[in-house]
């Protein structure tokens, strides 16, 4: 055997010697809609997720497939009830970062491979090379991330690598390009070291980062007990999903057309196919309280009153108007021959 071979056996024992996880984490792929025919197109599905939510309430995974069902749902993002669940997924990984005792380091024979974090300097990247993406999965609608243990030497090349977090038909392409980056040499104490870093290889036909990445992350770091890493992971995610909802709510008002009344241009309003009258409250009646109330409110494309408010106030009588408006039907307005939503003013008349 060559002192060259025998340095890269070692350096792959040393890289199994130093990962901590027990076993290989399997990276769930979760499918929440079904097909077009009908049939089921995955291990799990939004009921299923929900009930097991529901069953094992401790259980931080089931949050995290509950959200990614939210997340690409078919008939698009439910990206309020995305937030919600991460939310509860993220005060459960909080609970259990603070009752976590401190790990403790483990021994490591001395020229032993450290692993970056702490006082262990992650390793800045030189050359880059980026994971094929297997034709196969990419039509199964395989995806996600997979999570590879890379040995680096002092010299910043990528000696060994292992699968940390397994997605099995993209394993492969993973390490491949893993095994083609290069690194700038790590300095501890002022010395070069081999170090072993985790990295994170995405798989989607999406680019950029998105919500389903950090709860691939989070997963992984909270299946394997790193609590920090986890929480970290889940806050980043809901910061993106806020900020998605964000998006969302300016581009719907930007969408909507403000109308007046009757017709404006190629504008045709909506119409009233259902009323509800206000129930007068006892309160306002025994005071003889009367006026119009003046509210603003969006009619959607299914003819729904949504984000109704009171413009102009009858004080006694604000709640009594908001609930009947919010009752009210209407037929699609439409813009240029297309439904669309609408913003317009209603008034809610109180009389004795």
């Amino acid at each position: 055997m060559t002192l060259a071979v025998a340095a890269v056996l070692c350096s792959a024992q040393a890289l199994a010697a130093d990962t901590t996880q027990e076993s290989t984490f399997l990276v769930p792929q979760i499918r929440c809609d079904t097909a077009p025919d009908g049939q089921a197109v995955g291990p799990t599905g939004f009921g299923v997720a929900l009930s097991a939510m529901l069953r094992e309430p401790a259980v931080v995974g089931h949050y995290l497939d509950l959200a990614r069902c939210h997340l690409t749902s078919a008939f698009g993002p439910r990206l309020a009830e995305a937030e919600d669940t991460l939310n509860q997924a993220l005060s459960r990984v909080a609970a259990a970062r603070r009752a976590q005792r401190a790990p403790v380091a483990p021994a490591t024979d001395a020229g032993a491979p450290l692993r970056v974090g702490g006082s262990v300097p992650s390793p800045m990247k030189l050359k880059d090379a980026p994971a094929t993406y297997p034709a196969e999965a990419r039509a199964r609608g395989i995806a996600g991330v997979v999570f590879v243990d890379a040995l680096i030497d002092v010299d910043g090349n990528v000696k060994a690598t292992k699968v940390v977090g397994s997605i099995p038909v993209l394993d492969a392409a993973a390490t491949a390009a893993v095994q083609q980056w290069k690194y700038a040499p790590t300095i501890v104490d002022g010395k070069a070291v081999e170090v072993v870093k985790l990295l994170t290889i995405k798989f989607s036909a999406i680019a950029g980062s998105t919500p389903a990445d950090g709860i691939d992350v989070a997963r992984f770091h909270e299946a394997q007990h790193h609590y920090a890493e986890a929480e970290a992971a889940l806050t980043q995610t809901i910061d993106l999903v806020r900020e998605l909802r964000r998006q969302a709510t300016a581009a719907k008002a930007a969408s909507s057309v403000r109308l007046t009344s009757g017709v404006a241009g190629d504008i045709h309003v909506p119409v009233k196919i259902f009323d509800a009258r206000p129930l007068y409250p006892k309160g306002a009646v025994e005071k003889k309280v009367q006026g119009v109330v003046i509210l603003e409110a969006t009619i959607t494309k299914d003819g729904i009153v949504t984000n109704a408010h009171v413009t102009q106030s009858v004080p006694g009588l604000d709640d009594a108007a908001l609930a009947a408006v919010r009752q009210w039907r209407y037929t699609p307005a439409t813009n240029d021959g297309m439904t669309a939503d609408v913003i317009t003013t209603v008034t809610v008349n109180f009389a004795l």
